[in-house]
């Protein structure tokens, strides 16, 4: 998060053409990017529940169902942001003149094929590193998150500063990021270390309490 608001400090610094094409690009992309979270969440809590019962097979079904779920509505997002842009900005289009809203859209329909790129690496992302939290691998999501995220930041500024790049490459830098962490916690789960985790070790769980019988009923209707 940190990152991310940085990059966006820089790409403020570009004016505020920039920084309104920039923000409604990603308030049109909250549209496919929240429903996503659920998706993660019910990633988390299901991985969980399997590893817990020791059914690391169901855990991985889990896992790429939802992927394959959150792929096909991303992708079809995706083309929404490529084929139909303006169905998506016509809410932002009210109150505002054609002549302000004209440059704003033809810069934010530029940028939303680059969202249109990453969100598909954004539900690989969200669904493979909420599979890795579930397991329990949380080491490795806090340190490749602590190693990769200056590294935008650096990238982005190291651009506008001395190359002149401008919003194009802040772009292409969060794209690439984006872009990077899908593959590297797809390649973590493929390595499948996750498998052997639990967020509870077996010698502290807790053995449910067995349910009492049913008591038996006689012909006559009382309990035996």
């Amino acid at each position: 998060v940190t990152a991310f608001t940085a990059i966006n400090l820089l790409v403020g610094a570009l004016g505020p053409l920039a920084m309104a094409a920039t923000t409604l690009a990603f308030n049109v992309n909250s549209v496919a990017w929240v429903p996503m979270i659920g998706m993660g969440i019910a990633v988390s809590t299901l991985v969980g529940q399997q590893l817990g019962h020791n059914r690391p097979e169901l855990a991985a079904r889990a896992t790429w169902t939802a992927f394959w779920m959150g792929f096909a509505y991303m992708g079809t997002m995706a083309l929404v942001y490529v084929v139909i842009p303006d169905v998506l900005l016509l809410g932002h289009k009210a109150g505002t003149t054609p002549e302000q809203f004209d440059a704003l859209r033809d810069l934010t329909i530029v940028l939303l094929r680059f969202v249109a790129v990453y969100c598909v690496f954004d539900a690989m992302n969200m669904i493979f590193v909420s599979a890795l939290k579930g397991a329990g691998d949380m080491r490795f999501v806090l340190l490749s998150t602590m190693v990769i995220s200056p590294l935008p930041i650096l990238a982005a500024w190291f651009g506008i500063r001395y190359f002149d790049l401008g919003l194009l490459w802040a772009w292409a830098v969060v794209t690439a990021w984006i872009s990077t962490l899908g593959i590297i916690y797809l390649a973590r789960f493929l390595q499948g270390r996750w498998k052997a985790m639990r967020v509870i070790e077996p010698e502290y769980a807790i053995e449910p309490t067995p349910e009492p019988p049913e008591p038996a009923v006689a012909v006559g209707g009382e309990s035996l």
